[in-house]
């Protein structure tokens, strides 16, 4: 086994309580997301927005300055499904950069926060205890937004302020492709739980290495009002945690990996989950999700005991209006796995691989019943030292 970098891999069974600890330096989380609704259509496809308010649980401000200086949050909304037993991403909005930090103090109530606003002059810090309100219109309105692939960097969020928002070389894109668009079609599967996810990434934050808990996610119902879709609020955020959290609740297990990538903390969960089907078969799901590492993930094997090759599948959120492709994954059986795989980074630099605040799933049926394997992720930008791949503890197909 090669590894990259220094790799620690725990597996996760409770939500970190140490995580709610004050934070040294800045630490930015999410700590409200609200009033998600339909914003545009295009077509069949629906795109989605909501408002985000930011906390900064630290105890030194966060850096909040105007492009084209980069010393700001990036901002990035995602959209799941929980259905039939898997999770899903459904969608991933472009990024929004943040422009101007308000200081309220919208956060003194809520657990994670151990202190009150030190509010100063002025928008260009988050103060410790403060918060900063993005509404759902800020969020999609498209003088704010950015690709993600012009974050050259997203461990270090690192980017070139003066192209952040430039799209010489991309796709043309209407501003729905640019939040989150989903198939109308999805918002109607029944018996379904639907997530969203938002995100924010800054370099202050992760020089302090406070990335960790900068996700949070809210459970959604989608309604249908007057001919627009309202995204009805079903339960109170879970904060610092992502999404792939929820599928806890249905039996999957979930891994995570840690990575020091040059000095900088990044996390990489993967999920996996068995369901019995008729027959004596087993239906095997995983979710592969990167939070913030700028490695990516380029390929995912896992063990193979008597798979149906025909039933292997794979799916991803469309990166829509974006230089990245959108291909989707060969598979193969080869030497006693089962390996997913993309075009490699020397072949394809914008190949799919598994980049930041995605996640992708993969699938397959088996006669065998369910234990515990090595899974080995393949990264798809290779580090200096050489060192490529690591692997994760999944449930798998048993002897």
């Amino acid at each position: 086994m090669r590894i990259a970098y220094g790799i620690a891999v725990v597996v996760v069974s409770l939500l970190s309580s140490n995580l709610k600890a004050a934070a040294t330096g800045p630490d930015v989380i999410v700590g409200f997301i609200d009033d998600a609704r339909e914003d545009s259509r295009l077509g069949s496809k629906i795109g989605l927005t909501a408002s985000t308010n930011s906390c900064n649980i630290g105890d030194s401000p966060l850096n909040w300055q105007r492009l084209p200086d980069t010393h700001h949050p990036a901002i990035t909304l995602n959209f799941y499904r929980l259905a039939d037993g898997r999770m899903e991403q459904l969608a991933k909005s472009w990024v929004k950069h943040g422009f101007y930090a308000t200081n309220q103090n919208d956060c003194g109530g809520i657990p994670e926060m151990h202190r009150t606003c030190q509010a100063g002059a002025g928008g260009s810090q988050l103060r410790p205890g403060c918060s900063d309100l993005y509404t759902e219109d800020l969020n999609s309105d498209p003088r704010n937004l950015g690709p993600r692939s012009r974050i050259t960097n997203s461990a270090k969020v690192e980017f070139d302020g003066s192209k952040a928002q430039d799209l010489t070389g991309y796709p043309p894109s209407d501003p729905a492709e640019r939040i989150l668009l989903v198939d109308e079609a999805d918002l109607l599967t029944p018996g379904a739980r639907y997530f969203v996810e938002a995100q924010y990434i800054t370099a202050d934050d992760a020089t302090a290495g406070n990335a960790r808990n900068n996700v949070t996610y809210r459970e959604v119902k989608p309604i249908l009002r007057s001919g627009a879709w309202v995204l009805r609020n079903e339960s109170p955020e879970v904060r610092m945690q992502p999404a792939l959290f929820a599928w806890k609740e249905y039996g999957a297990q979930l891994s995570e990996v840690d990575l020091d990538e040059n000095g900088v903390k990044t996390y990489i969960l993967v999920g996996s989950k068995a369901q019995p089907l008729a027959g004596g078969k087993f239906r095997y799901d995983y979710s592969v999700y990167n939070m913030n590492s700028d490695l990516a993930v380029q390929a995912f094997a896992v063990p193979e005991q008597q798979i149906d090759q025909s039933s292997a599948s794979f799916k991803a959120p469309h990166s829509n209006g974006e230089i990245w492709s959108n291909d989707a994954w060969d598979s193969r059986i080869q030497g006693n796995q089962i390996i997913w795989s993309t075009r490699k980074s020397s072949e394809d630099t914008n190949a799919n691989a598994v980049r930041w605040g995605s996640a992708y799933n993969f699938s397959f049926v088996s006669d065998k019943p369910p234990t515990t394997a090595d899974a080995t992720l393949t990264f798809f930008n290779a580090p200096a030292d050489g060192g490529a791949e690591t692997v994760v503890r999944v449930t798998a197909p048993g002897q």
